[in-house]
């Protein structure tokens, strides 16, 4: 559900790819885990140590596009005051 359509036009580049990186990252340390744990090995659901990266990431992502979303209306306030 990433991506500017689901996010809004404040959701920038950066975000994504900020966004990118954490995902490469669960992705790669899910992997390694996998390897140690018994039950990350069996499959779905993961154990309570992926299950909180994982809300770890969503919990940024929510974050980001707040704060993004709060940057992006400034900016947007201080471009029509400049106009008006």
């Amino acid at each position: 559900m990433s991506g500017p359509a689901r996010l809004g036009s404040w959701w920038t580049a950066a975000d994504g790819a900020e966004l990118d990186v954490l995902l490469y990252e669960l992705v790669r340390g899910v992997s390694e885990h996998r390897e140690r744990c018994a039950r990350c090995a069996e499959g779905f659901p993961p154990c309570p140590h992926v299950r909180r990266a994982i809300e770890a990431v969503l919990e940024w992502r929510a974050a980001r596009a707040l704060l993004s979303r709060a940057e992006w209306l400034r900016a947007e306030r201080h471009r029509l005051e400049a106009v008006a």
